[in-house]
């Protein structure tokens, strides 16, 4: 009877989340949206859009999954416009993620009252739930590498041949957005944290994934760069690969201001959409907000580093992952656009 009780107390614990989710997601739609979500949603409406238009090289696959989402919908009865399908695409791939979370957790700790409590937790952070709700990809590239991340969590148990479809879950991530390549520090060391295979295996695995990794988006970039996009010389070719790059009014913010500006954002990733002159209620201001957002920041790293001993015997691979996904982003939107929420959302997950 245990061992039949405790799948059938996950399976029910995650369609209680996901229904929940989906519901209350659903039942309280963004009305405010982002520029470029509204930008996507036209594109995806169009009668014949280009493939300029549908594969952006920073976030390869989203265009195209939502034009694809669209029609599939008109096609079913679905009479809807670029906007209300990304919506709900994003609706989707959000509750994804929450169960995600939620089966991450249950095969990390065994606790599914952890697990449940701690994805409702991220189901309702503000930037989390806006970004499931809007039309626009920060959702879409805050779930595909943790799509990857519930695939690592299955090294101890596979062979060494795993290694590629590490690197496809990784690459699918790298087409959901450019910037989940900083990414291969933490998935790479996580492999390495995994104490049930020998050195040996650890090196095939990871050399496994690297190359699947580097197979998979470098052919995916070539190839839609080369033949769909016709970037038919090799500087063209880099020029639209690293195209943001070239934009003037992003990056370089790494001083005082930028860091402040990333503290702002960070807090309003968590909370309720306010702003500073602004209250969230009638005794709470956003000052206090911030402060107690801090404060309790600072109690659990506290917690972590008294504790850091004993679970790094427990969770090795998680705090490894966990630690490096937040290494990796958090500078990089602190330099690149640091007051801007759509970049702190993925930084939740691994908090």
């Amino acid at each position: 009877m245990r061992d039949w009780a405790k799948p059938a107390a996950t399976f029910f614990l995650a369609m209680a989340l996901g229904a929940a989710c989906f519901c209350v997601y659903l039942s309280h739609l963004a009305i405010n949206h982002t520029y470029d979500g509204m930008v996507f949603a036209s594109l995806i409406e169009q009668k014949d859009p280009s493939f300029w238009d549908l594969f952006h090289p920073h976030h390869l696959i989203y265009n195209f999954l939502g034009r694809l989402f669209f029609l599939w919908g008109h096609s079913h009865g679905a009479n809807w416009d670029g906007l209300g399908a990304l919506q709900f695409f994003d609706l989707l791939t959000g509750t994804f993620g929450v169960l995600l979370v939620f089966h991450l957790l249950v095969r990390l700790t065994g606790d599914r009252g952890v697990a449940f409590l701690s994805a409702l937790g991220l189901s309702f952070t503000y930037s989390y739930w806006y970004f499931s709700t809007s039309p626009g990809v920060r959702i879409f590239a805050t779930v595909t590498p943790l799509l990857a991340w519930y695939a690592f969590s299955f090294v101890k148990d596979r062979g060494v041949f795993y290694g590629l479809v590490l690197g496809a879950a990784h690459t699918f991530a790298v087409l959901g957005h450019q910037t989940n390549l900083l990414l291969v520090p933490a998935f790479l060391g996580g492999i390495w944290c995994v104490r049930e295979k020998t050195g040996q295996e650890k090196l095939w695995i990871s050399f496994l994934y690297l190359f699947s990794l580097a197979l998979g988006v470098l052919g995916a970039y070539a190839f839609i760069g080369r033949f769909l996009c016709d970037r038919t010389t090799y500087s063209a070719w880099v020029w639209w690969l690293m195209s943001y790059m070239h934009v003037k009014e992003w990056g370089g913010h790494l001083g005082s201001a930028g860091f402040e500006r990333g503290k702002f954002a960070m807090v309003f990733a968590f909370l309720a959409g306010a702003y500073p002159t602004k209250p969230l209620g009638q005794y709470l201001t956003f000052g206090f907000a911030k402060s107690i957002f801090q404060n309790a920041l600072l109690f659990v790293l506290a917690a972590l580093l008294v504790q850091s001993r004993s679970l790094w015997s427990k969770y090795p691979q998680a705090l490894w992952i966990g630690l490096f996904w937040l290494l990796a982003f958090v500078p990089f939107f602190v330099w690149w656009e640091p007051w801007n929420i759509e970049f702190w959302v993925s930084s939740t997950v691994p908090c």
